[in-house]
This record gives C-alpha cells, structure tokens and sequence, in this order.
C-alpha cells in the first residue's frame, strides 16, 4: 500500500523468491543408480570393476584419468579403443548413444557411488 504522497507505481511490490534451481548433486543418487543399471543390461561390469580393474580398468581410474571429456569417453565406449590402458583392447560397444553418453557422463563426473 502507498504511503503518504507515493503513487501506486512508486510502491516496489515485493517479488516471490524463485526456488532455487536443483542442483547436480540433487539428482547424483538416483542418477548413480540409473547408470549402475546400465552397466549390468550392457555387461560393462564384465570387465570393469566399479574401483578395481578386472580385465579393463576400474570405473574411478577411468573418472579420474578423463575427468570432463564426456564426449571422448562416449566415443571410446561405443567405438572401443586400445593402448590407453595397456596391450587388451576395449571391443566395440552395441550400446546407443544416449546409454554410452549417460555412462560417459557419470565416468568423466568421477564414477560417484549412489
């Protein structure tokens, strides 16, 4: 309401706080376990331990080596690749490139448990 001698337009109508936006660390447990999933239907955990290496390396040693290269870590899972991790080589993928990106993107965030 204005006061004394202020016009309505003068008043500052106070605005509503916006909620803050989710952040990425909200949706990183849900998310962790969507992406564990797709390791089983894709048989990734075949050759990979979550934090040891079994045939390939451990999923950690692959977030930390290429922290934020979502891009060359999808490529790599669906293409395969050899010699950046020894002689066996990764065998291409028969994966789809929204499920390779979703992996890839929780390996370059670090391989965060759920």
């Amino acid at each position: 309401e204005p006061a004394v001698g202020q016009t309505v337009a003068q008043v500052q109508t106070p605005t509503p706080t916006p909620k803050a936006p989710k952040t990425e660390s909200d949706n990183k447990p849900m998310e962790a376990k969507a992406v564990i999933a797709l390791l089983g239907k894709y048989n990734c955990t075949a050759c990979h331990g979550v934090n040891q290496k079994i045939v390939g390396p451990g999923f950690s040693d692959v977030g930390k080596k290429h922290a934020g290269q979502v891009n060359y870590l999808t490529e790599k899972i669906i293409n395969g690749g050899s010699g950046v991790w020894g002689p066996i080589p990764m065998l291409a993928q028969a994966i789809n490139s929204t499920d390779a990106k979703t992996i890839a993107a929780w390996l370059a965030a670090g391989a965060p448990r759920p």
